[in-house]
């Protein structure tokens, strides 16, 4: 994760937490950093992630396996 993007990663992940979601939408998933914080913070949560860019969308499967789902 570029440095840049780490405090609001982690201020994202903190918020999210806080609310204790039942379901997470992630729709610019890259290569799956800040997905895989928000897995950790809220790892009850049921997730789907994907990037709205279509190139980005191997790199994310390659994390998270074939189907895009954590396992």
């Amino acid at each position: 994760m570029p440095v840049v993007f780490r405090p609001f990663a982690e201020d994202l992940t903190a918020r999210a937490a806080a609310l204790r979601p039942r379901w997470i939408l992630k729709l610019t998933s890259g290569k799956g950093v800040l997905t895989s914080s928000l897995l950790a913070a809220a790892p009850s949560a049921a997730v789907t992630a994907t990037d709205l860019n279509e190139a980005m969308r191997p790199v994310l499967f390659q994390t998270w396996g074939l189907l895009g789902t954590r396992g």
